[in-house]
């Protein structure tokens, strides 16, 4: 499970990341720092991330 504190230890790295959460849910670090939840769905057969 995420906390409050695991969320503001998380920090840029070069690429894109992810770290997930319960069922599915994450949250995405981008280079640039910013911090996206996101959780994954299936459509068609193909994995996506919205």
């Amino acid at each position: 499970m995420l906390t409050d504190t695991k969320l503001r230890a998380l920090k840029p790295r070069p690429k894109l990341y992810r770290v997930a959460d319960a069922h599915g849910l994450a949250i995405e670090v981008t280079p640039a720092g910013g911090r996206n939840w996101r959780y994954p769905y299936r459509f068609d057969g193909k994995a996506i991330y919205d």
